[in-house]
Formats: C-alpha cells, structure tokens, sequence
C-alpha cells in the first residue's frame, strides 16, 4: 500500500525573462511582408487579416478596456479602422517602422474614439433624463402607480 502524504506540494516559483514578459503575438517582419504583398496585389491574405483581427481582439483584454460592456462595439470599430488604414496604404514599408505597433496604436486610437462616443451619448441621455424629471416633478405629473397611498391622497384633495 502507498502511504498518502497529507502535506501538499509546494512549487517554487520561477521568475520569467524578459523576452517572456514580453507581450508580441505578432511577428512585425511577416506583418510587413504581407503587407507589401497586399500592396501590390490588393489583395488581402487571410493570414493579414487575422493579425489585424487578433490585435483588435487582445487590446480589448487589456486592464484599461476589459471592463467596458460596449467592448465588442470597440474591437468592430478598431478592425475597421486598421483595414482602412491598409486598404488607403497608410503604412510605410520599408521606412524601419513597426507595423505591429502602428495598428496597434490605430486600434488603440479606435477604443478611445468609441469610449468618448458612448460618454457623450450617455451624457445626453442624462441630461434628456434630468429635464423631463425635472419637468414632471414642477407640473406635478408624476407617474401614477396603482394602490398607491401618494395618489389617494391628491386624489382626495379640493
């Protein structure tokens, strides 16, 4: 018979390097080359594509943009906003620029448009609210509840 340890197993843990912190799931050299090819072509690779889509996909994992209900909202409008980007040719190739960090600052740009977007709507719809709550409580027309003791007594009054 095996005698069962009842202390548990503590695993020590290991620092990572920093070439494992590092957070690169995108290699920039095979980002540029297909670029270059889309350029010529004008025609997409399913594979630049997918980069693009990815890219959208982790900056909305990002502790800055996770917590946002509209997220999917975000992640649609930076995927449209990098494809307009390529398809008007608006990165350099060949320049030494990062195309990695280029769509990524475009998408990152994309989250904050769309989160100053829902601000300013939410804000409206605030204020609309405000003004018409406003507006019932100084004409006393508040909305009327069945059984309610507040409306048997305006009810009753001269």
């Amino acid at each position: 018979m095996k005698k069962i340890s009842s202390t548990p197993v503590i695993k020590k843990r290991t620092r990572r390097t920093k070439e494992e912190l590092k957070d690169v799931y995108i290699d920039p050299v095979e980002m540029e080359n297909l670029i270059i090819e889309y350029y010529k072509t004008d025609h997409i690779s399913d594979k630049l594509a997918e980069m693009v889509q990815t890219i959208a996909t982790r900056l909305g994992l990002a502790r800055n943009f996770y917590s946002y209900s509209f997220k999917t909202e975000m992640q649609g409008d930076a995927i449209i906003k990098m494809m307009t980007a390529l398809r008007r040719k608006r990165f350099k190739c060949g320049v030494g620029y990062n195309p990695f960090s280029y769509f990524t600052k475009v998408a990152y740009h994309a989250f904050q448009n769309c989160i100053k977007k829902n601000k300013r709507d939410f804000d409206t719809l605030k204020r609309y609210q405000q003004e018409v709550y406003e507006d019932h409580v100084c004409t006393h027309n508040l909305a009327s509840r069945k059984n309610s003791s507040h409306n048997e007594y305006y009810s009753n009054q001269p």
